[in-house]
């Protein structure tokens, strides 16, 4: 008997957890990053205003095309996922990001990883992503080792699709 009476309770748990909607951070985003890092020897602090994140997302997967405007190049490609605020779904989360670069050896690859704020105006199209990042390069020729943390700051500026293929390009 017992059972029989806990089991409507608990689809009532289930159905109640479960989010009304889904956070969309798809779009093309622009903003800048300021980063501070250490290479063994000195500190150092870099800026760029002019930066684009051409995000698409397939359900709570996101791809990220990141575009040096200033340079007119592609920075960076990142994959990760959304996740809603389960009071405000479909406006408020966080992100995480992996730079596809990003390897099991940080001597050895590239690697960033960002948590990031997300919030939406499903009205208006518009929203920021803001949060940090830690990355570190290994030795190379062209550098020396490094490691340092980035703050980030965007606002949407089109939430179209930029049709950025999922996953990490191969």
């Amino acid at each position: 008997m017992a059972l029989t009476r806990l089991a409507p309770l608990t689809l009532v748990i289930t159905f109640a957890s479960a989010p009304a909607g889904a956070l969309d951070i798809t779009g093309t985003w622009s903003g800048k990053f300021t980063c501070s890092n250490f290479d063994g020897l000195t500190y150092n602090t870099v800026s760029d205003k002019k930066q684009t994140l051409y995000i698409s997302q397939y359900g709570e997967n996101v791809s990220v095309e990141w575009v040096d405007e200033a340079n007119n190049t592609t920075v960076t490609y990142f994959t990760g996922s959304v996740i809603a605020h389960q009071n405000k779904p479909s406006s408020k989360g966080q992100v995480a990001l992996a730079d596809c670069s990003t390897g099991p050896e940080l001597n050895a690859y590239f690697s960033e990883i960002a948590k990031l704020s997300a919030s939406v105006n499903l009205n208006t199209g518009t929203g920021t992503l803001t949060g940090t990042s830690i990355y570190s390069i290994p030795d190379s020729p062209e550098a020396m080792k490094t490691v340092g943390q980035c703050k980030w700051n965007f606002k949407r500026v089109n939430p179209q699709d930029p049709q950025v293929t999922a996953g990490c390009p191969g």
